[in-house]
């Protein structure tokens, strides 16, 4: 009886106690206020690609997640940037872009109203020259600052042949490539100048190819001349196949870009490295964008026909 006595009045005491303890929450994440800006993905290239163009969104608050994201699934110097995809959402800005050259207004983009992401996609329908001009470009909206960048159109690299060696297997970062073509890039590297370069491609048809490289100490396919400045050079690109009969031909491209598009090619490679890493360390995106974010880059594109 005594036993029962004492369990019944521990009890009690625990849940008077219990009672009168403060539990608070924990304390809400201090997140400081958010001003949306513009954000821009502009990579315009002098070439004989038809249809080019930039993408415009906004930055969105730390946690505010109802539309999603803005996701790369690739590099944006392959294929002029159309490997950028947005969200499926209404949440867009409407904006006026424009491109300067030599501090004269050079073209006003049109909006394509076709592609519904959250992002707007304005297209350049006036071709650009390897020319060395000063291109800027300037984008308002309503509600946003005026974002404005500028770049200077590189010169043409020197691209003096091609050469196909072998198809076969090869392997990088884990990947398999079975049918992968294998090419030897000979160009001439002028001295004047840091010179960065990328290689594209494309069939007659304007269908793209993109190439990658198996170097280690080349970041995310973009070379710099850092250890070959004024002397020529020999460079081995990929090409994985996924063509029915393989390829036929193709209009190989050495795209001579500026340094900025190097440096955010290079800080989102460091990015995606520690994606999903809690404990590496945090990497900030390159962005050239005067009150916004994003990035503004030219390349001057050389082109050498190949049929196999």
């Amino acid at each position: 009886m005594t036993y029962r006595i004492f369990i019944f009045f521990l009890i009690a005491f625990l849940g008077i106690n219990s009672g009168c303890h403060d539990f608070s929450p924990l304390d809400d994440l201090d997140v400081p206020m958010h001003q949306s800006k513009l954000v821009v993905f502009a990579h315009l290239r002098a070439s004989k690609d038809s249809v080019q163009g930039i993408y415009v969104g906004k930055t969105r608050n730390a946690l505010d997640t109802a539309n999603g994201f803005v996701r790369r699934a690739d590099s944006i110097f392959q294929n002029g940037m159309l490997s950028i995809y947005g969200s499926s959402g209404l949440d867009t800005v409407n904006a006026t872009v424009e491109l300067f050259k030599n501090n004269q207004l050079f073209a006003t983009l049109t909006r394509d109203s076709s592609y519904q992401t959250n992002l707007n996609y304005y297209f350049l329908g006036t071709k650009l020259e390897a020319d060395g001009a000063t291109y800027a470009l300037r984008i308002s909206a309503t509600g946003f600052k005026t974002i404005e960048s500028q770049q200077v159109m590189p010169p043409l690299g020197a691209l003096d042949s091609v050469k196909f060696i072998r198809k076969g297997w090869i392997y990088k970062d884990l990947n398999v490539y079975p049918e992968a073509y294998e090419f030897l890039y000979f160009l001439r590297d002028s001295i004047a100048n840091p010179n960065y370069y990328y290689a594209t491609g494309r069939n007659q048809l304007g269908w793209h190819y993109e190439f990658f490289n198996n170097d280690p100490t080349i970041n995310s396919n973009i070379l710099s001349d850092r250890n070959f400045s004024g002397k020529s050079f020999i460079w081995r690109v990929f090409y994985q196949n996924r063509e029915k009969f393989g390829l036929r031909n193709v209009y190989f491209q050495l795209n001579s870009t500026t340094r900025d598009a190097y440096l955010f090619n290079q800080s989102s490679s460091l990015y995606f490295e520690a994606h999903n890493n809690k404990f590496a360390e945090p990497t900030t995106l390159y962005s050239n964008i005067k009150n916004g974010y994003g990035i503004f880059t030219l390349s001057a594109v050389s082109e050498f026909y190949l049929k196999f």
